[in-house]
């Protein structure tokens, strides 16, 4: 059983039961009653005498955390079946209303939820609003408001997403890259990037995996330098070898195009 690419820091809290004891079926999300980083929320969970933890934290700037290995029950939710089937969550609150949660937040915890089921051979993810199904939060559970009352209104929007990733076919062939790309406006002249596609690697991996993103919404502030486009693809995981990027957009203005107008026209993922 393995834990996500998508964390960014691990410290594992002692506050667990190794190993769980059912197979990892569902996802149980809270919220961290504050604007806690990933690693001050590891901190929280190393506290043997709290007797709390969870597998994995998202904070208010995007970053994962890995608490509890998946392999093992974090201890959550006051429920023990529910922890032995679960995969748990603590998402941070960014300090507005309603223990509101960043869009940043947001998005990674559909990211992160979406690598979870994938992993774990769950097909869908059913939110009923109760603890029937494999979305549950953790008022299900004991007397508490967690997640709070925005986060657990964006369930229902939650599952939708996670579940629209799941069965969303990837594109591999350089015909339907291209094609997906110019519907969504984000390249104009296909001949050019069907010939640019299979003659360069570079080219073609990053136009499928900006064309393989699931949203297309336009930034409200633009990113425009290299180094603000570079940093901000290789969070989302779309780039991971920082200088040779920063070195192929300065040099190839047609995959810096490319690269801004996916950056700027996909700001929630």
């Amino acid at each position: 059983m393995s834990n996500s690419s998508l964390v960014d820091f691990t410290l594992i809290s002692p506050n667990s039961t190794n190993p769980r004891n059912k197979k990892i079926s569902k996802i149980t999300i809270h919220h961290m009653a504050g604007n806690l980083t990933v690693e001050k929320c590891g901190e929280v969970f190393q506290n043997k005498k709290r007797q709390v933890s969870s597998n994995y934290g998202v904070g208010t700037d995007g970053r994962v955390g890995l608490y509890v290995e998946e392999k093992n029950r974090s201890w959550a939710s006051a429920n023990r079946d529910n922890d032995n089937m679960a995969v748990t969550i603590e998402v941070a609150n960014d300090g507005g209303a309603n223990w509101h949660v960043s869009d940043v937040a947001l998005a990674k915890t559909i990211e992160l939820c979406t690598d979870i089921c994938k992993r774990n051979g769950i097909k869908r993810l059913n939110f009923t609003g109760d603890k029937t199904g494999n979305l549950t939060m953790h008022r299900y559970f004991a007397a508490t408001a967690c997640p709070g009352d925005y986060l657990a209104s964006n369930f229902p929007y939650i599952a939708d997403e996670v579940n629209k990733r799941l069965t969303q076919k990837e594109l591999t062939a350089t015909p339907e890259i291209v094609e997906c790309l110019q519907k969504r406006g984000i390249i104009t002249n296909p001949g050019l990037w069907n010939v640019k596609c299979e003659s360069d690697i570079n080219a073609y991996w990053l136009a499928r995996k900006i064309a393989n993103l699931t949203k297309n919404k336009e930034r409200s502030a633009k990113l425009e330098s290299v180094n603000d486009i570079v940093r901000e693809l290789n969070y989302r995981g779309i780039m991971t070898d920082s200088m040779l990027w920063l070195s192929l957009l300065e040099k190839d203005k047609d995959l810096y195009w490319l690269a801004n107008k996916g950056c700027n026209m996909t700001v929630n993922l």
